[in-house]
């Protein structure tokens, strides 16, 4: 009895800390891809963002395998009650949108591992957009599917750091910028110490 509460008190440590990277990074990303695309295209070469783009593709790709590892959690550490709620979900009349959703936030963002599209930041814009439409589609699953259950979802998690678009934007234009400046730091302290290494071998 003992070790299943602790399993359920790391689990729902899990969900909450998955659910507050997604609220106050992932769901404004979309924001930041425009940054850093509007940034490539006004400033061309002054302003590098290369390592921009890396990093947004890593955030990506790692909260991807997070909610990876929170579904194959949930499949194994499931109660009677959660079990049949999964069930409903995935194969009942709103399948459909519970596949969309773990289709668009979980499943897609992995072709990033490939080459050509990993280094597209247009590519990766489609990718952020289409992560928050696979949150749109849970929030779509969770309400619809408990209606359609006659109860509605606990106040557990649902709606936890509910943001309006205004937020999730102002967040995006955060992190886009901060990636923006790291990048650039990042460029300029490596090239500084290039030449540091060609004056030297030069000197010699």
């Amino acid at each position: 009895m003992h070790t299943q509460t602790h399993e359920l008190i790391i689990l729902e440590t899990f969900k909450l800390i998955l659910e507050l990277i997604n609220t106050l990074l992932i769901k404004g990303l979309f924001a930041s891809a425009l940054i850093i695309i509007l940034t490539r295209l006004i400033f061309k070469t002054k302003i590098s963002t290369d390592l921009a783009i890396v990093i947004l593709k890593w955030i990506i790709i790692s909260f991807s395998f997070l909610r990876l590892i929170d579904f194959l959690i949930q499949l194994v550490f499931f109660d009677t009650n959660e079990y049949s709620s999964f069930i409903n979900r995935a194969t009942g009349p709103y399948y459909w949108a519970y596949w969309c959703m773990i289709i668009s936030s979980t499943l897609l963002p992995l072709l990033l591992f490939l080459k050509r599209p990993g280094k597209n930041v247009y590519f990766i814009l489609l990718i952020s957009i289409l992560i928050n439409i696979g949150w749109w589609f849970e929030r779509f699953v969770i309400i619809v599917t408990s209606i359609h259950q006659d109860y509605l979802p606990e106040s557990k998690g649902f709606g936890f750091l509910k943001l309006i678009p205004f937020e999730l934007i102002a967040i995006g234009v955060f992190w886009g910028v901060l990636f923006l400046i790291f990048g650039n730091i990042w460029k300029n302290r490596y090239l500084e110490d290039e030449e540091i290494i060609d004056d030297s071998s030069s000197a010699g």
